[in-house]
Protein backbone atom coordinates (compact mmCIF):
# COMPACT_ATOMS: atom_id res chain seq x y z
CA UNK A 1 0.00 0.00 0.00
CA UNK A 2 1.53 3.43 -0.86
CA UNK A 3 1.56 6.25 1.60
CA UNK A 4 1.18 9.62 0.31
CA UNK A 5 3.83 11.96 1.39
CA UNK A 6 2.34 15.21 2.73
CA UNK A 7 5.49 17.36 1.68
CA UNK A 8 6.13 18.16 -1.88
CA UNK A 9 10.12 17.04 -1.65
CA UNK A 10 10.81 13.50 -2.29
CA UNK A 11 13.18 12.76 0.28
CA UNK A 12 15.88 11.71 -2.75
CA UNK A 13 15.30 15.03 -3.74
CA UNK A 14 18.25 17.75 -2.49
CA UNK A 15 17.22 20.64 -0.07
CA UNK A 16 16.67 23.93 -2.28
CA UNK A 17 17.11 27.58 -0.68
CA UNK A 18 16.63 30.78 -2.48
CA UNK A 19 18.98 33.47 -0.80
CA UNK A 20 17.66 37.42 -1.41
CA UNK A 21 20.14 40.15 -0.83
CA UNK A 22 21.51 43.23 -2.06
CA UNK A 23 25.11 41.96 -1.35
CA UNK A 24 25.88 40.21 -4.85
CA UNK A 25 28.78 39.19 -3.81
CA UNK A 26 27.93 37.73 -0.69
CA UNK A 27 24.72 36.05 -1.40
CA UNK A 28 26.91 34.25 -4.50
CA UNK A 29 29.22 32.84 -1.61
CA UNK A 30 26.43 31.69 0.44
CA UNK A 31 24.97 30.09 -2.44
CA UNK A 32 28.12 28.03 -3.44
CA UNK A 33 28.64 27.52 0.50
CA UNK A 34 25.05 25.48 0.45
CA UNK A 35 26.09 23.97 -3.02
CA UNK A 36 28.69 22.44 -1.75
CA UNK A 37 26.79 20.61 1.52
CA UNK A 38 24.43 19.31 -1.76
CA UNK A 39 21.91 21.73 -1.19
CA UNK A 40 20.68 23.48 -4.95
CA UNK A 41 21.12 27.02 -4.10
CA UNK A 42 19.73 30.13 -6.24
CA UNK A 43 20.59 33.87 -5.27
CA UNK A 44 18.34 36.57 -5.93
CA UNK A 45 19.75 40.20 -6.42
CA UNK A 46 16.44 42.02 -6.83
CA UNK A 47 13.40 42.18 -5.10
CA UNK A 48 11.57 42.51 -8.51
CA UNK A 49 12.45 39.12 -8.72
CA UNK A 50 11.82 36.97 -5.29
CA UNK A 51 8.44 36.04 -6.02
CA UNK A 52 9.06 34.94 -9.54
CA UNK A 53 12.32 33.24 -7.99
CA UNK A 54 10.21 31.58 -5.24
CA UNK A 55 7.34 29.96 -7.35
CA UNK A 56 9.97 28.64 -9.80
CA UNK A 57 12.26 27.23 -7.72
CA UNK A 58 9.97 26.07 -4.84
CA UNK A 59 12.50 26.28 -1.89
CA UNK A 60 12.67 24.37 1.03
CA UNK A 61 14.59 27.67 2.80
CA UNK A 62 14.17 31.52 2.08
CA UNK A 63 17.01 33.49 3.61
CA UNK A 64 15.82 37.28 3.27
CA UNK A 65 19.18 39.90 3.93
CA UNK A 66 17.97 41.79 6.98
CA UNK A 67 19.85 45.15 6.06
CA UNK A 68 20.04 44.85 2.35
CA UNK A 69 19.11 48.17 0.32
CA UNK A 70 15.98 47.40 -1.09
CA UNK A 71 13.06 49.53 -2.52
CA UNK A 72 10.73 48.44 -0.42
CA UNK A 73 11.56 47.89 3.42
CA UNK A 74 12.61 44.18 4.69
CA UNK A 75 8.65 44.12 6.88
CA UNK A 76 6.99 44.44 3.59
CA UNK A 77 9.01 41.90 1.71
CA UNK A 78 8.95 39.38 4.58
CA UNK A 79 5.30 40.02 4.32
CA UNK A 80 5.20 39.33 0.78
CA UNK A 81 7.35 36.23 1.45
CA UNK A 82 4.78 34.22 3.82
CA UNK A 83 1.64 35.70 1.61
CA UNK A 84 3.59 33.36 -1.18
CA UNK A 85 4.02 30.49 1.36
CA UNK A 86 0.40 30.67 2.66
CA UNK A 87 -0.73 30.90 -1.35
CA UNK A 88 1.46 28.28 -2.50
CA UNK A 89 0.81 25.76 0.61
CA UNK A 90 -3.10 26.51 -0.34
CA UNK A 91 -2.65 24.91 -3.76
CA UNK A 92 -0.72 22.10 -3.19
CA UNK A 93 -3.14 20.98 -0.52
CA UNK A 94 -5.77 21.36 -3.08
CA UNK A 95 -3.65 19.69 -5.82
CA UNK A 96 -3.00 16.71 -3.09
CA UNK A 97 -6.55 16.86 -1.57
CA UNK A 98 -5.09 17.15 1.83
CA UNK A 99 -5.36 19.94 4.54
CA UNK A 100 -1.41 18.87 5.73
CA UNK A 101 -0.59 21.38 8.64
CA UNK A 102 3.26 20.86 7.26
CA UNK A 103 2.95 21.99 4.08
CA UNK A 104 2.55 25.64 6.20
CA UNK A 105 6.17 25.42 7.21
CA UNK A 106 7.64 24.10 4.60
CA UNK A 107 9.61 26.77 3.48
CA UNK A 108 11.98 28.27 6.43
CA UNK A 109 12.46 31.53 6.21
CA UNK A 110 15.96 32.73 7.76
CA UNK A 111 16.95 36.12 8.30
CA UNK A 112 21.32 37.10 7.89
CA UNK A 113 22.85 40.56 8.10
CA UNK A 114 25.05 41.33 6.17
CA UNK A 115 28.32 43.91 6.85
CA UNK A 116 28.09 47.20 5.15
CA UNK A 117 31.30 47.82 2.91
CA UNK A 118 30.41 51.30 2.87
CA UNK A 119 28.30 52.46 6.15
CA UNK A 120 28.19 56.21 5.22
CA UNK A 121 26.55 55.75 1.85
CA UNK A 122 23.15 54.10 1.09
CA UNK A 123 21.88 55.24 -1.71
CA UNK A 124 18.07 53.24 -1.26
CA UNK A 125 18.00 55.47 1.82
CA UNK A 126 16.96 52.87 4.13
CA UNK A 127 18.79 52.33 7.06
CA UNK A 128 18.09 50.14 10.15
CA UNK A 129 18.26 52.64 13.43
CA UNK A 130 17.27 49.36 15.62
CA UNK A 131 17.49 45.92 13.92
CA UNK A 132 16.01 44.53 17.29
CA UNK A 133 12.81 46.54 16.50
CA UNK A 134 12.85 45.58 12.96
CA UNK A 135 13.60 41.88 13.31
CA UNK A 136 10.47 42.23 16.15
CA UNK A 137 8.02 43.50 12.99
CA UNK A 138 9.54 40.48 10.52
CA UNK A 139 8.56 37.83 13.64
CA UNK A 140 5.01 39.22 13.88
CA UNK A 141 4.47 38.39 9.92
CA UNK A 142 5.66 34.79 10.37
CA UNK A 143 8.20 32.18 11.71
CA UNK A 144 11.69 33.87 11.14
CA UNK A 145 14.68 32.43 12.36
CA UNK A 146 17.64 35.03 12.63
CA UNK A 147 21.06 33.81 12.18
CA UNK A 148 22.89 36.77 13.18
CA UNK A 149 25.57 38.50 10.90
CA UNK A 150 26.55 36.33 7.91
CA UNK A 151 30.51 35.31 7.85
CA UNK A 152 31.13 32.69 5.26
CA UNK A 153 33.41 30.94 8.27
CA UNK A 154 30.68 30.54 10.50
CA UNK A 155 27.82 30.34 8.25
CA UNK A 156 27.07 26.68 8.06
CA UNK A 157 27.76 25.62 11.66
CA UNK A 158 24.43 28.53 11.98
CA UNK A 159 22.42 26.72 9.53
CA UNK A 160 23.14 23.53 10.61
CA UNK A 161 20.27 22.63 12.90
CA UNK A 162 17.74 24.00 10.95
CA UNK A 163 19.11 21.96 7.75
CA UNK A 164 18.46 18.68 10.27
CA UNK A 165 15.19 19.84 11.00
CA UNK A 166 14.27 20.17 7.48
CA UNK A 167 15.55 16.09 6.33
Amino acid sequence: MNEVNSDSRHPSEPLKAVIFGSRVKQIQQMSEQLKRKKILALPVPEERKLLSSLSEFDPDFIFLEINGETPSPIEQIVKVVFMWTKNYARKINKTLNSPSSRLWDKAKVIMFKTENEDAGANPAGVTIGDLDEVLFKCKEVGDVEYIGLYSSWSFFSKIEPLLKKQQ
